[in-house]
């Protein structure tokens, strides 16, 4: 009865704790959406990481958007801190270059800054990035640079990473006692910040040394821990690996059913949780089971899943450790032909990434195939291939041992050199307390007091103004180097336009005109008007890019003149449109154009004809044949709020965010294949901002766009 009653009352805690756990980011992505500016940024980055433990694929959409904000408003240490999560959630999926390139974008740009605690971060990311293929020194350097950063920031989240990522380190390379020294360091500052999913992570990892060095009742009890924690905080990665580490425990006890049963409900849970890696491994350990109970059919089935997965990322050392167990399992069936073919391929990815141990089981398996095919002096052969490699990697582990030696020695330092720091901070704290003492002595005198106190003063405003001065230069310096950056990617982009674009039209004209001048003899009528209409058409687009081009090279260089008149919104449009209709025609489109009567507009004759012209072209080149092209206008906030709207093929999001900068590519093709630089829209919203009015687009694929842009209505 006590006991049901227990359970009664966790399951209750349980989901009392999820439900909160729900509501509290519910809340979270409400006041995202409500906010602003630097609080969206901070709020997106607080959404992703609560995702890192629960949804990876959540996570990286909310650092995504993050990233994109922090860039929008120039907010420096929001952009590194979502290029951070990014990075640790990449790595999470397994996926290391993005990994690393994340992190590294953030390295430079907290260097840039001097944000140490990103410094720090970042750091230990691209340390658990070397640390997964196996670079320990690396792996060592990368950690040990992030807790001196942490230790200078004071940032105890990071500062028990590191010791975590250092423990993890030492536990490879085989010094079990100091990855367990680290390990319990960076669980003591969890513990002490109520951190529970890093503390669950760490917790993890004492498990694995612990199984390593056969304590498995220790390294149950670590993982069980781990397990309660994950449970209430409904982390899946981390519930995914304490299940995974309490079945291994349970396999080397000899314990098969207990050791079945975790590792079936850890597949459960990396398959919910994305954590694709895992999931292959604990498939082949699954495997193991069956194969060890006799049950081979089964095993076959775990093992050929783990490669699938294994091919899925690519992952050498999965895919050569599987596919050596399914040469085992066709061995057992006497299928000797299928068990050479598909140890050959275990070879080979050994091979590929120089897996010394692996290679070495796949010659002793070679050997017992040849063996049981009664070729003794082949499987004599590969025996021998065998015991050199294992020869060899013993002599691998003996240089291993002292490359361990010269990581424990570059440990030791870095901890000196920390132990130093803090005794240096030690004596300025003392020197802080004797200046105070003898500033309090000068205080004594009442006059000299007053001049101390009036000299430091003045003083004080000076360096307050001299820094505020400083400030203002650096962030006017700073401005204009990314201005002037914007300017030679503008540039760039500009005689990339003129080189390419304008040139091959040319090409295209000449070698017609070379046709018509050469060849005309052989050409029929019908060929000839052909060629004259391919010259009107390339002719007209190069006229229109050279009228863009020449138009924005005015407001580049300052010589647009803006001089605003009352006009007729229908009269200028129709006066604007001229040409333009006849475009349409050819395509069977229909221009309409609706309006409040008598809509007066104040602004400028050309520049409102050059905004409009290049938003109905666009529109017309980008409509299917028989459409209708609306153009709209109406009062809105003492302006006319023009909208040109098509049935077109839509734009992509993607193209969306840069569709009024030249500073990218976006070349596009109409539905009757006529060509486009996308010039005239950048151009379309610098002549818009002449008169400070404002443009955007919405659109959606396959149904349309629909673009807007405010003009001035006449008084």
């Amino acid at each position: 009865m006590l006991k049901k009653r227990t359970l009664k009352l966790f399951l209750l805690f349980f989901f009392t704790s999820q439900l909160v756990r729900a509501i509290s980011i519910d809340s979270l992505k409400r006041d995202a959406i409500n906010a602003a500016d630097f609080t969206k940024v901070d709020l997106l980055n607080e959404i992703s990481e609560y995702y890192i433990t629960a949804n990876i694929d959540s996570a990286i959409y909310y650092s995504k958007n993050a990233k994109r904000v922090a860039g929008g408003i120039d907010y420096s240490i929001g952009k590194i801190n979502a290029m951070n999560n990014l990075a640790f959630a990449f790595y999470i999926q397994n996926n290391l270059d993005s990994t690393k390139y994340y992190a590294s974008e953030a390295l430079t740009l907290a260097r840039g800054i001097d944000y140490i605690p990103g410094k720090a971060k970042s750091l230990n990311i691209l340390g658990l990035a070397e640390w997964r293929v196996g670079a320990y020194p690396d792996a060592v350097d990368m950690y040990l640079k992030a807790l001196d950063f942490a230790t200078l920031a004071n940032d105890k989240i990071e500062i028990s990473k590191s010791n975590n990522y250092l423990g993890l380190v030492f536990w490879k390379t085989g010094d079990y006692p100091k990855s367990i020294d680290y390990l319990y360091k960076s669980l003591e500052i969890k513990e002490e910040l109520n951190n529970k999913y890093e503390a669950a992570l760490t917790l993890n990892n004492l498990s694995n040394v612990h199984n390593e060095i056969g304590d498995y009742q220790q390294a149950i009890l670590f993982a069980e821990k781990a397990l309660t924690i994950s449970e209430k905080l409904n982390s899946k990665y981390t519930l995914g690996r304490a299940l995974a580490n309490i079945g291994i425990s349970y396999l080397k006890m000899d314990e098969t059913d207990k050791a079945l049963n975790y590792l079936e409900r850890s597949l459960q849970v990396k398959e919910e949780s994305g954590e694709i890696k895992g999931l292959g491994y604990t498939l082949i350990d699954v495997g193991n089971i069956y194969f060890k109970l006799g049950e081979i059919k089964k095993a076959e089935v775990n093992f050929e899943k783990a490669l699938m997965i294994m091919k899925d990322i690519d992952d050498a050392h999965g895919l050569s450790i599987v596919l050596n167990k399914i040469a085992k399992v066709h061995l057992l069936n006497k299928n000797l032909i299928a068990a050479k073919r598909v140890l050959n391929e275990s070879i080979k990815y050994a091979e590929r990434e120089n897996l010394r141990e692996n290679l070495k089981e796949n010659y002793l398996l070679y050997s017992q195939i040849f063996e049981e095919q009664n070729k003794i002096g082949k499987a004599l052969e590969y025996y021998k291939l065998h015991s050199a490699l294992k020869d060899s990697l013993i002599n691998e582990k003996i240089n291993s041992q002292i490359l361990e030696l010269n990581i424990n020695y570059k440990t030791n330092q870095k901890e000196k050199e920390n132990e130093l720091l803090k005794q240096k901070n030690i004596i300025q704290s003392l020197e802080l307390v004797s200046q105070r003492q003898y500033i309090y002595f000068l205080l004594s005198g009442v006059f000299l007091s007053l001049v101390i106190l009036a000299g430091i003063f003045l003083r004080y405003r000076y360096l307050s103004k001299t820094k505020r001065l400083t400030e203002e230069n650096n962030r006017k310096i700073e401005k204009q180097r990314i201005e002037l950056e914007q300017l030679n990617i503008t540039k760039d982009k500009f005689f990339s336009i003129i080189a390419h674009d304008l040139k091959n039209p040319f090409q295209t004209v000449l070698g017609y005109s070379s046709m018509l001048s050469t060849d005309s003899h052989n050409l029929s009528d019908d060929d000839k008007q052909k060629i004259a209409l391919q010259i009107l058409t390339v002719s007209k687009s190069s006229y229109q890019l050279l009228e863009n081009l020449l138009g924005w090279a005015s407001t580049q260089t300052g010589r647009i003149n803006y001089s605003p008149s009352e006009y007729n919104f229908e009269k200028l449009t129709n006066d604007s449109l001229e040409h333009i209709k006849i475009q349409a025609e050819q395509k069977f489109q229909k221009i309409e154009i609706k309006a409040e009567k008598d809509l007066k507009l104040f602004t400028d004759y050309n520049i409102f004809s050059a905004v409009l012209r290049n938003l109905v072209t666009n529109a017309v080149k980008f409509s299917k044949v028989n459409s209708t092209i609306i153009i709209e206008a109406k009062k809105e906030n003492g302006n006319a709020l023009i909208k040109v709207e098509d049935n077109g093929i839509g734009i992509p999001q993607e193209m969306i965010d840069n569709l009024f900068v030249l500073k990218t590519s976006k070349k596009s093709v109409g539905t009757s294949n006529e060509s486009g630089t996308g010039l005239g829209l950048v151009i379309c919203k610098e002549f818009v901002e002449i008169y400070g009015g404002k443009i955007w687009v919405e659109s959606e694929i396959g149904i349309g766009s629909k673009f807007y842009f405010t003009v001035p209505m006449a008084k």
